[in-house]
């Protein structure tokens, strides 16, 4: 099973099945499992251990597992008490989309047009209902997702149930081109696995405030903010340094003071004369008291 591919084909049908975002969340976390595993064919998961993936709490696991069940994407079994359930996850070929499309009320596989990359025959044409095939952004194709997946795989590992969820949504928003431009500029920038998140949040948040539609607009936005933070960081270091200035001696211009004149013997006798009798005063003095 390729990841990527299984991704996705499950976001392309995920519409016409009509998949509330938690059973969205729970496909997702599940696939993250096995995606550790090594992609078994089956593999046991504890509720805590998926609640974490997903962010559902106990009863809404418990009903988009339900829901998932139910249209044909996962199998799930129980092992009796204190002992965590089993799951398989079907691998969304051509066969099993259109199983599932065709099980779903207003659901279509009639006339699809090579729309699974799970096919390795490639044979079948599939086509998914004209809603699922029209985007808001022209550029949210296969190839851009993909791009956007191996960027963030490359800088973080691959990106949890959470973090994919954050993307399908970016990708709407701004598309796939610049997202992958924001991810770029996060990987220059050595934002940590643990900040990616928050760090492209911002920057497409920036980016729709700015009115940024194309790649050359949004490397134009980028350039001017990382001038204004390095001008901001240059003004701090100005702000806090200290001037450091030269002694008078080393300034140019510079002029000695001059020497004082020297006393001839008759001026330094009367000097002494003078030092006497101020002494012999002071002395006089403290015997009156």
């Amino acid at each position: 099973m390729n990841y990527i591919n299984q991704i996705n084909t499950f976001y392309r049908i995920a519409g016409s099945v009509e998949l509330k975002p938690s059973a969205r969340m729970l496909y997702l976390a599940l696939l993250h499992k096995n995606n550790q595993l090594a992609w078994i064919e089956s593999f046991t998961c504890t509720a805590t251990e998926l609640e974490g993936f997903s962010g559902l709490g106990p009863s809404g696991l418990q009903r988009a597992r339900q829901v998932l069940v139910a249209k044909g994407l996962i199998t799930y079994a129980k092992r009796g008490a204190n002992r965590a359930p089993r799951y398989s996850i079907f691998e969304l070929t051509d066969d099993r989309v259109q199983f599932i499309l065709n099980d779903t009320p207003g659901g279509t596989a009639s006339g699809m047009a090579n729309d699974t990359p799970n096919d390795t025959a490639g044979g079948m044409a599939n086509t998914l209902t004209k809603s699922n095939q029209t985007r808001s952004k022209q550029d949210d194709d296969d190839g851009g997702r993909q791009k956007v997946f191996t960027l963030w795989q490359e800088l973080w590992g691959f990106p949890n149930a959470i973090a994919v969820t954050d993307i399908d949504h970016w990708i709407s928003d701004v598309g796939s081109e610049l997202l992958a431009y924001a991810i770029e500029v996060a990987g220059k920038r050595n934002v940590s696995a643990s900040g990616a998140d928050r760090y492209i949040e911002r920057v497409v948040s920036r980016w729709q405030d700015l009115k940024v539609t194309t790649l050359a607009e949004a490397q134009s936005a980028n350039e001017a903010h990382e001038q204004r933070v390095s001008n901001a960081q240059r003004q701090r270091g100005e702000h806090g340094r200290v001037k450091e200035t030269l002694p008078d001696w080393a300034q140019d211009g510079y002029v000695p003071p001059k020497p004082a004149p020297k006393l001839s013997p008759e001026q330094r006798a009367k000097m002494k004369a003078q030092l006497e009798r101020l002494n012999s005063r002071d002395n006089q003095t403290e015997v009156e008291k």
